[in-house]
């Protein structure tokens, strides 16, 4: 029963989008009206240091958004015209507990883009080019779990917010990195990185109440205390702090996935 549950609701976050958030949400507070009714089992569960979670987004950089005020130009989007995945790991170590919970942690991802290359007058070519970037931050954590722990209730929310850089890097057709020749004879490799910060609003469900012996099972057997589907709003900033020389790699992204309480 968890299984289907964790499958149904993972199919959900995978089709939502940002204008069915309300209605997402709207579903949880019914799943958790549901879930307060399940019978549990209190047990003494293994000891909790860390929360990890896995998860993914649609994640577009808005690079273009310095030509908008100016020429107009899109370089970005003629270039990249399909929405890519990000994919990524987060975990936290609990600093102190007791009304909610306070962590210090950090979380990495991988994105990855293809597209057509263009040519001088601006049309795409059939050569392909590919933009990496793998975004790193430092985050420190609040969950508000305290109903969740004393009275079975299952809406976790929480925030996270910190600092952010974003490393990135352009490969040409052939997978090698690109490289710019200016009118100086200077050559200039198309990689870098651009520093800034993140905020993070989020809601978890806790699963333990849909199956209460087999995540008593999970810890005994696997240390995990709790298990849950998170969904959250990250406000992502990587402008090197305002630079107007940085590539742009900001972007408002919904973020989803499975994390774990350990």
């Amino acid at each position: 029963g968890a299984l289907a549950l964790m499958l149904l609701l993972g199919a959900t976050l995978l089709l939502v989008r940002r204008r069915r958030l309300k209605t997402l949400l709207v579903g949880a507070l019914v799943l958790s009206t549901v879930a307060v009714a399940l019978p549990t089992t209190s047990y003494a569960e293994s000891p909790r240091t860390m929360s990890l979670d896995l998860r993914g987004a649609y994640y577009t950089p808005m690079i273009d958004r310095e030509f908008s005020k100016t020429t107009g130009a899109t370089p970005y989007g003629s270039m990249m015209t399909t929405p890519a995945m990000m994919y990524g790991a987060a975990i936290d170590w609990r600093l102190l507990h007791g009304f909610g919970e306070l962590g210090i942690g950090f979380s990495v991802g991988y994105w990855s883009q293809v597209g057509k290359a263009l040519r001088l007058d601006g049309t795409n070519s059939d050569d392909e080019v590919e933009l990496l970037v793998v975004p790193v931050t430092l985050d420190l954590v609040y969950r508000f779990n305290y109903l969740a722990e004393r009275f079975n209730f299952p809406l976790v929310p929480y925030v996270r917010g910190g600092l952010a850089y974003g490393f990135w890097w352009m490969s040409d057709g052939t997978g090698e990195t690109s490289t710019y020749t200016g009118p100086d004879n200077k050559v200039q490799t198309a990689s870098g990185g651009v520093a800034g910060f993140h905020g993070t609003v989020g809601l978890r469900l806790l699963l333990d109440v849909f199956e209460p012996k087999a995540a008593r099972g999970f810890d005994i057997e696997m240390g995990v205390n709790h298990s849950y589907l998170f969904i959250e709003y990250q406000r992502l900033s990587l402008t090197n702090f305002g630079d107007p020389k940085a590539l742009d790699l900001s972007d408002d992204v919904l973020v989803f996935g499975l994390a774990f309480d350990l």
